[in-house]
C-alpha cells in the first residue's frame, strides 16, 4: 500500500560498494597567483552575462561587471542551458552539454551501476536506488518485488520540494495497484522515476535528521578536471526525528521550503539551529563519536563524487546521444547532498545542477561566495592556460578547493580515501 505525502527522504546511493577508508588526503597549500586576478583591458573585459539575482550579487562582488547580452561577456552564467554557443577564444560558460547524466537521479544511478559493472566492480543486483526509465525497468521492479522488504519511496525525478512522493510500505502489493500502472504509463510517455530504499537509521544531530551539502565544479571534460570546495554546510530539520511519522515533512525533509512551515522557522534559522558549518559538524561528531569519524565520512563523500565523475563524464560530452563537439570553455558548478547513517555509512542523495545561491543567513554566506567565486576563477584560469598554450597542469587551486580528478597532470590524479 502507499500514500502520497509532502515528504522527501532522498536515499540515492550509487551502488552498494563501500570503500574501506585508509585516510584523508589534504591538498597542499599553495600561493595562489591566477590569471583572473590579473585580468585587465588588454587581456579580457571581465564582463559577465548572468542569470539569477543571487549569482549576480556574488559575481559582481567578485569583480565581474554585468552586461545585458552574452556576446560581449567573458563569463556566461546561466541557470539552465539557453543553447548559446560560446567563442572559446574569449568566453567561458557554466553549462556542460548533458549534465543530466549526473544531475538526474534516475540517470545517475543507471550510469554509475552500468559503468562500474562494465569495469569489473562488484555491484549488487538490487542497489539502494533503482532507476525507472523504461517499461523494462518497471517489469524488473515487478519481478523483484517479492524480495524488496521494508519501506520504499518512488519519485518522479523532475519533481522537487517534496512533491509527488509515493510511500510504498509493501512492494509486492503495490506493484499490483492502479497507482503503479499509472506510473508505468507516465514512464511510457517519457517521464523518469526512481525507486529508493528508505533509510530508517539516519545519523541524528541533537535528535534531528540532517544532510551534508558540498559544492563542486567540473572545470573541463577534456582533459577531465574537477574540484570540490571543502567548506560545506549541514542542514538540520526543525523537528525531532521519529521513524514512521511520515505525515510531517519537517521531521524527514531537509529542505528550506518544507522547514519554513515551522512556526518558529525564522528564529531557528537566525539562531543557527537549522544550519551548521562543516567545521561545527566535525566538532559535534568528535565529541559524540570517534574523533576521526568526520574526516573519514567527508573522504567517502569525495570518493562518491569521483565515482560519479568517472561514470558520467563521457555521457556529458553528448547531446541527444551524439557527440556535442568542442566543450572547451564549458564548466559546471554543482551541489551534492549526502545523508550519513547511524552506522556511519555515506549515502549520496542528489547531484544538483544550479544549486541555490541564496545567502541571507550567516552559514551559507560564509561559504557560497568562496565556492562560486573560486570555481569561476579556476574555469577562467584553465581557459587562459589553453589560450596561451601553457600546460593545463599548471592550474592552481583557489582557496578552499581540492582536486577530485585532474587528468591534466602526469600521472593523472584521482582522489582516493
Amino acid at each position: 500500500m502507499s500514500r502520497r505525502v509532502a515528504l522527501v527522504v532522498a536515499v540515492v546511493t550509487i551502488g552498494t560498494i563501500f570503500v574501506q577508508l585508509l585516510g584523508v588526503l589534504t591538498p597542499k597549500e599553495t600561493k595562489v597567483e591566477v590569471a583572473s586576478d590579473r585580468c585587465n583591458a588588454t587581456r579580457c573585459s571581465k564582463t559577465a552575462y548572468v542569470s539569477g539575482m543571487n549569482a549576480k550579487k556574488i559575481l559582481t562582488a567578485d569583480g565581474w561587471r554585468e552586461v545585458r547580452s552574452p556576446g560581449p561577456a567573458t563569463l556566461i552564467w546561466q541557470r539552465s542551458n539557453l543553447g548559446y554557443r560560446i567563442d572559446p577564444s574569449t568566453q567561458i560558460m557554466n553549462s556542460l552539454p548533458n549534465v543530466f547524466a549526473a544531475a538526474d537521479k534516475a540517470y545517475l544511478c543507471k550510469n554509475v551501476v552500468e559503468y562500474e559493472a562494465a569495469n569489473g566492480m562488484a555491484t549488487s543486483p538490487l542497489p539502494f536506488t533503482l532507476p525507472l526509465i523504461t517499461v523494462e525497468d518497471m517489469n524488473a521492479l515487478t519481478r523483484n518485488a517479492s524480495s524488496m522488504d521494508g519501506l520504499w519511496i518512488v519519485k518522479k525525478t523532475s519533481e522537487s520540494m517534496g512533491r509527488g512522493i509515493v510511500i510504498v510500505e509493501h512492494m509486492p502489493t503495490w506493484v499490483r495497484t492502479r497507482e503503479f500502472s499509472e506510473i508505468a504509463v507516465d514512464i511510457k510517455r517519457g517521464q523518469r522515476y526512481v525507486c529508493q530504499k528508505y533509510i530508517t537509521n539516519p545519523l541524528l544531530l541533537e535528535g534531528r535528521k540532517s544532510e551534508v551539502r558540498l559544492y563542486w565544479v567540473i572545470l573541463s571534460l577534456d582533459p577531465l578536471v574537477a574540484a570540490v570546495f571543502g567548506q560545506g554546510q549541514v542542514r538540520l530539520n526543525s523537528m525531532q526525528y521519529v521513524n514512521g511519522s511520515f505525515t510531517d515533512p519537517r521531521i524527514h525533509l531537509t529542505n528550506a521550503h518544507q522547514q519554513a512551515g515551522h512556526p518558529e522557522f525564522d528564529e531557528l534559522l537566525k539562531s543557527g539551529k537549522l544550519k551548521w558549518t562543516l567545521a561545527k559538524w566535525k566538532e559535534y561528531l568528535a565529541a559524540t563519536h570517534q574523533k576521526d569519524d568526520a574526516d573519514r565520512l567527508v573522504a567517502r563523500m569525495k570518493w562518491s563524487l569521483v565515482r560519479v565523475i568517472n561514470a558520467t563524464s563521457d555521457k556529458m560530452k553528448q547531446r541527444s546521444g551524439e557527440a556535442a563537439g568542442d566543450t572547451t570553455g564549458l564548466f559546471e558548478f554543482l551541489g551534492a547532498d549526502f545523508i550519513v547513517t547511524a552506522d556511519m555509512e555515506v549515502r549520496l542523495t542528489e547531484v544538483q545542477q544550479g544549486p541555490g545561491l541564496s545567502h541571507t543567513e550567516a552559514v551559507k554566506t560564509k561559504i557560497i561566495h568562496g565556492a562560486v567565486g573560486g570555481a569561476v576563477r579556476m574555469a577562467y584560469d584553465l581557459q587562459w592556460l589553453r589560450r596561451t598554450r601553457q600546460s593545463l597542469g599548471d592550474l592552481k587551486l583557489q582557496p578552499g578547493y581540492e582536486f577530485l580528478v585532474n587528468e591534466a597532470v602526469s600521472p593523472p590524479y584521482y582522489f582516493s580515501p
